[in-house]
């Protein structure tokens, strides 16, 4: 899929998920979207930690020719991971009320109960981007927001708006993932999984770490809000974190498709590839830095005056999100190549930034303290990203990339 085609498609779909989410914020009152965004954030982090590394697996397997084995493998993680995680959150109360203090049982399980859907799909989405199928990638992402725009519309006509929400997603998760396994033609070849295995582990293993740590740190903040007692700030910390991520949403896009052609490549074209990218990235940074302040700022003054504590706390998440954006072709280039241990090395040392800054600082300046522990990880392990650019065997060098896996096909 050519990189330009990938990003017109998730900008498209950038759009409209920065649309659903403020009418979201909209439609429930200010202790209905902080409750929204905690049951959110735990779905998010389950979904990211359960994944196995799985999407990231996808792109490369499948841009090498993999098919029935790894689908087969896909099916497996999302039934398995997410059984766990649902029987876990029904089975023991008291992790429900330590994690969720302020959320009713039953809204818990609801909006955990997407789960396997959203593993399933992420994967098989990943499939249609490595086999360069644009329009069809681009119709999956206009069902989830089409579906996702008609649940809120009339979640109007309905007194128990958060609830009908928390159902919704859970209807539209379920017809994406179903649509997407007849798009991808993901018939799993149950015999071969044996063999695909030991591959999976070896590139998935490190990859899945990586991811897991990455989950965390991207929603760790909105869980320690929880904990420490500053659920009430959720809502407009969620607010403004969304305002920030949608430069994510242009930088992931491109990455991903940076991603397969790097794959693709040997290591003398791909360290060229990712050294341009950045150069692109950097200018696309500055951009996103001052446009996302002066119009986020602009936009909460305007249409979301029921938060006001959002408007203090986007400068640095804005500029949290920038600096972790602008490394992604860092990213691409250690995972691309088999330097996966590398790159979760970075990740896990990013996320340990987050967690030491946001239980020193969270007791004290509640959501302004997470904005600011996320400045810091995420400039640190932007930093750490570029240093192991630098020191990665260079090509001709004797040493061979770390944890290179081999396909089984």
């Amino acid at each position: 899929m050519p990189g330009g085609a990938l990003f017109l498609a998730r900008a498209g779909d950038a759009l409209l998920r920065f649309g659903l989410f403020f009418a979201t914020a909209k439609i429930l009152d200010p202790p209905a979207f902080s409750l929204y965004a905690l049951v959110t954030a735990a779905l998010a982090t389950c979904q990211w930690l359960l994944a196995l590394g799985a999407p990231r697996l996808t792109l490369y397997f499948h841009a090498r020719g993999e098919r029935g084995a790894l689908f087969a493998w896909l099916y497996l993680l999302a039934a398995g991971g997410s059984g766990l995680v649902l029987l876990a959150v029904a089975m023991l109360p008291p992790l429900r009320a330590r994690l969720f203090p302020a959320l009713p049982d039953g809204l818990v399980l609801l909006g955990m109960a997407p789960l396997p859907f959203l593993l399933l799909g992420d994967s098989l989405s990943a499939a249609l981007v490595a086999g360069r199928r644009a329009r069809a990638y681009g119709a999956t992402l206009w069902l989830r927001n089409v579906g996702s725009a008609l649940v809120l519309a009339t979640g109007l006509l309905v007194a128990d708006r958060l609830s009908w929400v928390l159902w919704g997603r859970l209807g539209v998760s379920a017809a994406v993932a179903l649509v997407l396994v007849f798009a991808v033609r993901a018939t799993p070849d149950w015999r071969g999984v044996a063999g695909f295995a030991p591959a999976a582990f070896r590139y998935g293993g490190p990859t899945a770490l990586s991811s897991g740590a990455v989950a965390l740190h991207r929603r760790a903040d909105v869980l320690l809000l929880s904990a420490y007692g500053r659920t009430a700030e959720i809502g407009a910390y969620s607010l403004a974190q969304a305002i920030a991520e949608t430069f994510w949403l242009a930088t992931d896009s491109l990455e991903n498709a940076l991603f397969v052609d790097v794959a693709r490549q040997d290591a003398a074209r791909a360290r060229s590839e990712a050294r341009r990218a950045f150069g692109a990235y950097l200018w696309l940074g500055f951009a996103g830095l001052a446009v996302g302040i002066a119009g986020g700022e602009l936009l909460i003054r305007t249409f979301f005056g029921r938060y006001p504590g959002a408007g203090p706390i986007l400068p640095w998440l804005i500029a949290a999100t920038v600096a972790w954006g602008v490394a992604r072709p860092f990213y691409s280039y250690l995972s691309g190549q088999g330097f996966v241990k590398s790159a979760l090395l970075c990740n896990a040392i990013g996320l340990a930034v987050n967690l030491t800054c946001c239980g020193l600082w969270i007791p004290g300046q509640g959501a302004l303290g997470a904005a600011r522990a996320c400045l810091v990880s995420y400039g640190t392990q932007s930093v750490l990203f570029w240093a192991m650019y630098r020191r990665a065997p260079r090509p001709g060098a004797d040493a061979a990339p770390i944890a290179e896996p081999t396909s089984p096909a």
